[in-house]
């Protein structure tokens, strides 16, 4: 179906996640921290400076 062999898919399985993927759910959670914090207020500006200010997260 979706033309991927089995063997394929079983390694891609097993991969370790990856530095970024990990990177991007840490990023995530805090941004939802952020969000439910200030009672759903701040928008994406008010979030970043946050996110660069008390974590040093390098964001756009």
């Amino acid at each position: 179906m979706l033309d991927v062999s089995r063997s394929g898919y079983y390694a891609w399985r097993r991969r370790p996640e990856s530095e970024r993927s990990k990177r991007r759910k840490r990023i995530t959670k805090r941004i939802h921290q952020i969000f439910v914090k200030s009672r759903r207020l701040y928008g994406s500006p008010k979030i970043t400076q946050i996110l660069r200010r008390e974590d040093g997260e390098r964001v756009s």
